[in-house]
């Protein structure tokens, strides 16, 4: 039967990546440096994509969007200012916010094969501004899970 999970891996980053942008212009923004790969055991699988980005932005950005991409497929819409991730824990900091966004995918449409699959984030401001993504060393996290059909 389907639905099982068939493999997990996880992945981390702490390295600071700073994008700049005006809202509408700059969407889709830039990779954040949060990317992972899995190779997949059967043909037909989905992955789930979980992600929780951290985030630092200026007053100008008003928060972050962030989305997820299969190699070089947009695979959600959470940019263009028309929704994103909840901002969760934030914290201002004088003229800064720092936050983290959560962003859950499942991933359906793949090519069937068993060829490694790299998944990343990409992001910038919601509105003109920067954003900086793992700033002072908080980290951002993505976990892929293999699921059978």
């Amino acid at each position: 039967g389907g639905g099982k999970v068939l493999q997990v891996v996880s992945g981390r980053t702490t390295s600071s990546t700073a994008v700049s942008g005006t809202y509408p212009g700059d969407i889709p923004h830039a990779d954040t440096g949060l990317s992972l790969a899995i190779t997949p055991t059967e043909s037909d699988s989905d992955i789930l994509i979980l992600v929780v980005q951290s985030a630092k932005y200026d007053t100008g950005a008003q928060a972050f969007d962030i989305s997820v991409y299969r190699d070089s497929t947009l695979l959600n819409n959470s940019g263009n200012g028309v929704g994103f991730g909840p901002i969760v824990n934030s914290l201002n900091v004088g003229t800064v916010q720092r936050g983290q966004q959560s962003l859950q995918y499942f991933d359906t449409g793949r090519s069937a094969g068993t060829s490694a699959i790299t998944y990343k984030t990409r992001g910038g401001p919601y509105r003109t501004g920067t954003v900086t993504f793992q700033s002072d060393g908080f980290q951002s996290t993505m976990i892929l899970m293999e699921i059978s059909v």
